[in-house]
């Protein structure tokens, strides 16, 4: 969902929790921050174009729960099913935000 409407029919139809995508195309953290006070009852999750160098402001913002971004882990790592680099990625960036 991007647009005021998409996200007034969701919120009508009963959804309180969307997909920002694609987050950056569609204005990035600083849209999302207006849609804080338009939308106070609705939560997203910001992916597309969401990487290791913005994702630290989406998830700054109340409206955020959780971002996506397949940035963090590489194409070789899921071929060799490298669970723990991935793993060390995501533990790495959480301890990044603390």
């Amino acid at each position: 969902m991007q647009t005021a409407s998409e996200i007034m029919l969701a919120s009508e139809l009963g959804y309180k929790l969307l997909k920002f995508f694609p987050a950056e195309l569609s204005g990035g953290s600083k849209k999302l921050k207006a849609m804080q006070a338009v939308f106070p009852d609705i939560s997203f999750v910001p992916t597309g174009g969401v990487n290791s160098s913005n994702f630290d402001s989406y998830l700054a913002l109340n409206n955020v729960v959780c971002v996506g971004s397949s940035d963090l882990i590489s194409n070789e790592m899921l071929i060799n099913n490298d669970w723990n680099g991935i793993s060390s990625n995501i533990i790495n960036i959480k301890d990044n935000l603390l």
